[in-house]
């Protein structure tokens, strides 16, 4: 998690410059389940019940830069966590 804190201050000191991204095969499932576990106790103290539902049988795996995929499911479960001040539960579906 250092490090991904190290590339997002990296990008926001070098906004002007244009970045490539890093393309390699990186897992959705891991990616998901690090940033679930990054944001989990947080929704808790907002009781928001965060779950992650993907079907076991499939891989989701792709050619992305895993680094900027992870920083943008960690903003879209902190958007939810903050658009939930009273908790709550969103419906998987």
């Amino acid at each position: 998690e250092v490090e991904r804190i190290n590339e997002t201050i990296s990008r926001l000191l070098h906004f002007v410059r244009p970045y490539e991204p890093t393309l390699a095969p990186v897992s959705l499932r891991e990616l998901a389940e690090d940033s679930l576990d990054l944001v989990q106790a947080r929704a808790e103290e907002k009781t928001v019940d965060l779950e992650l539902a993907l079907d076991p049988a499939s891989s989701y795996s792709l050619v992305a830069d895993g680094g900027q995929l992870k920083q943008v499911l960690l903003n879209l479960l902190i958007n939810a966590r903050q658009a939930m001040p009273n908790g709550g539960q969103a419906d998987p579906s």
